[in-house]
């Protein structure tokens, strides 16, 4: 598949939000939504990500709790994550806590979750040309390199969440 980035070389100023995180009223169910820049069919990958510290070292270890791809159209995005699952006991949980549990790791979590919205690009040199010619505040915010070197979009929004009960 061509990247809808590739004919992009002369864009407008790159942009990428998460704006709003909302319960869909299911147990565990968010609807993320945001708005970018991009141009129109855009793949951006949604992520819901919970920070945790071993108890027992106190090393640091995080939890994807999903994540979904979300279709850039007319300029936003949006997409439904679903955070908890059924656990050993039939109760929901997050997946971290089921691993605990068969794992017998027991870990602290952080209260919040980071909602996270990352496009990388397949055709990294296209798109570090379109990046480099550009320098603004916005880009200066969402711009990040993995350890390869590689550019890829991230923005985030934290939202403080209680576990299931």
């Amino acid at each position: 598949m061509v990247s809808p980035l590739t004919d992009w070389l002369t864009s407008p100023m790159i942009d990428l939000n998460i704006v709003q995180v909302d319960s869909t009223g299911e147990e565990g169910r968010y609807r993320v939504t945001g708005n970018t820049t991009l141009p129109d069919q855009t793949e951006i990958t949604v992520s819901a990500i919970r920070t945790l510290e071993a108890i027992a070292d106190g090393t640091s270890a995080y939890s994807i709790l999903d994540r979904q791809i979300a279709v850039v159209t007319n300029g936003t995005w949006e997409t439904q994550l679903n955070l908890w699952r059924v656990g050993l006991d039939g109760q929901f949980q997050e997946p971290w806590q089921i691993n605990e549990e068969l794992t017998q790791v027991t870990f602290e979590h952080q209260g919040e979750v980071t909602f996270a919205a990352v496009l990388e690009q397949k055709d990294a040199g296209q798109f570090r040309r379109i990046v480099e010619n550009q320098d603004t505040p916005e880009l200066r915010r969402i711009e990040q390199y993995n350890d390869d070197g590689e550019l890829y979009l991230r923005t985030t929004k934290m939202r403080a969440l209680a576990l299931p009960a």
